[in-house]
Formats: C-alpha cells, sequence, structure tokens
C-alpha cells in the first residue's frame, strides 16, 4: 500500500482558491520597514575574548557561505555592567540589531536576571499617573512617553483623510488595505510605548525601580483621556480598547514576573486635588503641566501632582475603588472641612469675593501609614496667602507640614 494520499483536484482548486483570498487581505511581509531583529543562539553566538584587549565581547554571526562567520566586536557601558554585577545575572547567547534614524546599525546584549525579586527586598509604593501629553508620571517625579499625544495626532492626520476618501469610494474601511495597516500600526505603537514605560519604570533589567513592592494606578479608561487630547472619535475609540488593553496585560505581566502588587484607587478628582493640603477645585490646574492650588499655593507639575495623590489616597483608611464621582467629592469635602474647617464651597466664595485670610485650625493627617517621620519643617500660618515664604514642602511624602494641633484622618 503506498504511503503517499493522493489528493482530489477540486480539493486542490479549493486551496488555491483559499489561499489567494488570504493573500490579498494580509499579504506578504514588507520586510523594509522592520528595524529591529533578534539574532538567538543558531544565528549568532556571544563570546568574550580570550586574550585581554579593548573589546569586552564578540558576536559570530553565521552567514550563507559555510565555514565564514562575521565577527562583531563589542564594548559595554555602565549601564550594562551595572546590570551585569547584580546577583544570578549572565549575558544571554542571543543578540538585537536595531537600525535607528539616522541608518546606523547597533548590536546590543541582553542580560538576563532573575524574574522575581524577594519580596523583603521590595519595600516602595509607587503612584503611577496616566495621561495623553505625558504617558505616565510617578511619584518620584519622573515623566515617561512625553511625546505621545504628538504622535498620536501624527496618526490622526493619516488616519481622518484616509476615512474620509474611504467614504467617498463606498468602500468599506474593513476592506482597505492601507486602512487596516494604519490601525495596527497605531495600535502597535500605543502597546509598546505603554511597554517601555512601564518597563522604564518598574522593571529593573530595563532601569526601573528595584524596590517598588507595590504600584498605585487610577481606575481609568483611555476614553476621557483621549478625548482631552482633542483626537478624532474614530481614533479615541481605538485607545478605547487598545491603551486601557495594553496597560492592564502589561502590569500582569510584571506582577507575575517581578511579583509587584497592582492596586487600583479612585481617579475623580485626582488631577484637581492639592496634594499638601486637599483642596480641590478645576481652577488649580491652570494648565495641562502646571499645577498651583489656590487654597495653599504649592505649585507642582500637574501629572507629577496626581501620581502623588494617587499614592496618598493608597495609604487612606477606607479607600474603595467603586465609589462614584459624586462620593469621592464629597468624602474629599469632609476630609478638607474636618482639616481646616473650611468646605470647598465656601473657599471658593471667599476667594471671588477677595475675603480675608483663613487660618488653619488642624494638622494635616497622617498618610504615609507611619512611614514618615516629622522632619521639623516650618509651619504654614497662611493657606489663603499662597506666600512660599511661610510654608515649606516636604519632598519626601509630598506634603506641607503644619505643627501645633490634632487632626484627624479622613477616608477617600
Amino acid at each position: 500500500m503506498s504511503k503517499h494520499r493522493v489528493i482530489a483536484a477540486e480539493i486542490l482548486t479549493l486551496a488555491r482558491t483559499i489561499m489567494r483570498q488570504v493573500r490579498k487581505r494580509v499579504g506578504a511581509p514588507d520586510l523594509r520597514r522592520v528595524r529591529t531583529m533578534v539574532m538567538d543562539g543558531k544565528i549568532a553566538v556571544v563570546e568574550s575574548p580570550k586574550h585581554a584587549g579593548t573589546h569586552a565581547y564578540w558576536v559570530r554571526i553565521s552567514t550563507l557561505t559555510r565555514n565564514k562567520p562575521v565577527w562583531i566586536p563589542l564594548r559595554t557601558q555602565a549601564a550594562f555592567e551595572a546590570r551585569l554585577a547584580r546577583p544570578g545575572a549572565v549575558v544571554a547567547n542571543h543578540c538585537q540589531v536595531i537600525i535607528t534614524g539616522e541608518g546606523r546599525v547597533e548590536f546590543r546584549l541582553v542580560v538576563k536576571t532573575r524574574k522575581a525579586i524577594p519580596g523583603d527586598e521590595r519595600t516602595r509604593d509607587l503612584g503611577v499617573d496616566w495621561g495623553m501629553a505625558t504617558l505616565f508620571a510617578t511619584s518620584a517625579g519622573t515623566l515617561h512617553g512625553r511625546d505621545f499625544l504628538d504622535r498620536l495626532r501624527a496618526y490622526d492626520a493619516r488616519l481622518q483623510p484616509l476615512v474620509a476618501a474611504l467614504n467617498r469610494q463606498h468602500i468599506r474601511l474593513r476592506d482597505s488595505r492601507r486602512y487596516r495597516a494604519l490601525v495596527q500600526d497605531i495600535r502597535g505603537f500605543v502597546t509598546n510605548e505603554v511597554n517601555r514605560c512601564l518597563n522604564r519604570i518598574l522593571n529593573p533589567d530595563k532601569g526601573g525601580a528595584p524596590d517598588v513592592a507595590r504600584v498605585i494606578v487610577e481606575k481609568l479608561d483611555f476614553r476621557g483621556l483621549a478625548q482631552a487630547g482633542k483626537l478624532s472619535k474614530r481614533l479615541r475609540r481605538l485607545l478605547a480598547f487598545s491603551g486601557r488593553a495594553a496597560v492592564d496585560t502589561k502590569l500582569a505581566s510584571l506582577r507575575e514576573d517581578l511579583g509587584i502588587e497592582i492596586l487600583e484607587v479612585p481617579a475623580a478628582y485626582s488631577s484637581q486635588e492639592c496634594g499638601s493640603c486637599g483642596y480641590t477645585a478645576r481652577s488649580n490646574r491652570r494648565t495641562q503641566a502646571r499645577f498651583r492650588c489656590r487654597f495653599c499655593g504649592r505649585t507642582v507639575h500637574a501629572d507629577i501632582g496626581g501620581a502623588r495623590t494617587l499614592l496618598r489616597r493608597s495609604h487612606l483608611v477606607g479607600s474603595d475603588s467603586s465609589r462614584n464621582r459624586g462620593q469621592v467629592l464629597n468624602a474629599l469635602d469632609e476630609r478638607f472641612q474636618s482639616r481646616w474647617g473650611w468646605t470647598f464651597a465656601e473657599i471658593a466664595q471667599r476667594q471671588r469675593h477677595g475675603a480675608a485670610r483663613v487660618t488653619p485650625t488642624a494638622d494635616p493627617p497622617d498618610t504615609t501609614g507611619g512611614r514618615q517621620k516629622d522632619n521639623g519643617l516650618p509651619f504654614v500660618s497662611d493657606p489663603m496667602g499662597g506666600a512660599s515664604r511661610d510654608a515649606a514642602v516636604d519632598h519626601r511624602c509630598g506634603g506641607w507640614v503644619c505643627a501645633g494641633r490634632q487632626g484627624r484622618a479622613g477616608s477617600v
């Protein structure tokens, strides 16, 4: 009996028809656009020099000619040597080749370290706020993805004319190869940018902080963020699905690989709340990047202030991410009144009418869970005046310090 099976002619015809239709929709990959390539140990072998020299490593790359490899000498940098000095770190046996925008070819090695860091080595909480002008801001004062909105607007400038042209020609969007390719580019850019920024923040192998035990994020989707960025409706719809999905997927990966806890806190009014005195008003945030409290005069980058507000909310007893905007605002107002003796509405009314200054009646509550001690900074004697000479910022906890009275903590 023959081992070969005879396939009927009609089946072969059907298979060829299916493949032609698939090729029409998918097409062959365009390698001209590829700027990154990873060569594993079958192609590129990383070796240390046998004799002392000016190069720390050599990469032997196989070619199509037998026994005719290409040798690439590599030098190390301080960041690479620092990662390699960590316990259990080794150089991976593969090489990454990158073609830069200037056409320069770079060869990079990868350092493999242990996946998870023991919990006793991770002791710090970190607040992370995301937005459009700056993709991620941390409570430690760092900004990541500053050109995210500009790149999205460039994509939007290509997307809107294409959609308009397809509509005039009565072509369905999903039938257009150009439209599908552009949407795939946008989704890939969002995913890559989210992964890159979160790696720089949390992954020690990528330059992130090695001591973060818990990350505090806001319970928020990209719909409102995209609308604030003045993007088209179609691009906002893409971001609503791909943006939040990319963040959730990357945070889940970091939680599994590094053992970092992810905590969600209410996002409502986090960009309008002052991290020092607790005063919450839309007028506090005059521009996208500048935050200045109308009550105590504190000035900070708006995105960094939002990240510190999220961190402070995580330390408050009774913080619940399921609260709606009205409940969050009422809790903030009650806490502010118990702290200073005034409500948000009363402060706003006094500001409109130019009333006399207000003197604080209580200390700010300890929102650090007992982790910070009194640092002996000067008192806040006049929040309505907003003068920096009467107050000092505690950069370690992001708050203003008052002394002489005892206050009680509220909850958000």
